[in-house]
């Protein structure tokens, strides 16, 4: 699948995903789960969404910058 974007963005992407993926399969490991989260227990549940929220907010909060840093390089600010 081609990410449209600029190089940066697409480097991105990629490293977010990574990011989810390994976030994922170390908790099913950490705690000997099925992939299939409907056989976790609700508290796994709900421990793997404290997790995932945390990271949502921090690949947010890098993809604000990303995009503003390469609007800055675009208006030619520095």
């Amino acid at each position: 699948m081609k990410i449209k974007g600029s190089k940066a963005y697409q480097e991105f992407v990629k490293a977010r995903s990574r990011a989810f993926g390994e976030h994922f399969d170390e908790f099913v490991q950490s705690r000997d789960l099925d992939i299939d989260d409907k056989y976790w227990s609700e508290q796994d549940k709900a421990d793997f969404n404290v997790g995932f929220d945390a990271l949502l907010a921090e690949w947010a909060l890098r993809k604000a910058e990303l995009l503003a840093a390469e609007e800055a390089a675009q208006n030619g600010e520095s």
